[in-house]
């Protein structure tokens, strides 16, 4: 996987999972996952894919969205908590908001034109 350095969003970008293993539930771990692919899109340019970008990119006018995957499959027992740690390498003060958008996509296959749909939000 590579680095991603960003643009606006996101130096270092990481989940902290809080793991219960179901064997002892008194007993909990914590686990870091780093994206194992990420990319981001731009409406003004649709077709787009800047999944080999070293950049991650997010704004609101034009339109640029990051996308992050994460591989969990590693993970036993029951997570009771999990904390997405953005770091952003700007000067705004603005903001973002986080959302579910499943897994169906591809690092080098995302654009606008084929981006999945946004779930809620799941933290700002």
């Amino acid at each position: 996987m590579r680095r991603s350095a960003a643009l606006l969003t996101a130096v270092i970008v990481f989940a902290l999972l809080a793991v219960r293993p179901q064997s002892d539930l008194s007993a909990a771990t914590t686990t870091t996952a780093l994206p194992i692919a990420d990319t981001y899109i731009t409406q003004q340019q649709p077709t787009l894919n800047s999944g080999t970008s070293t950049q991650l990119r997010v704004d609101g006018s034009p339109v640029l969205r990051t996308y992050l995957k994460f591989d969990l499959g590693a993970i036993s027992g029951t997570v009771q908590q999990a904390t997405l740690r953005i770091f952003a390498e700007t000067s705004q003060s603005t903001g973002f908001a986080a959302r579910a958008a499943g897994s169906g996509w591809t690092e080098t296959g995302l654009n606008a034109t084929n981006q999945p749909t946004l779930g809620a939000s799941v933290g700002s």
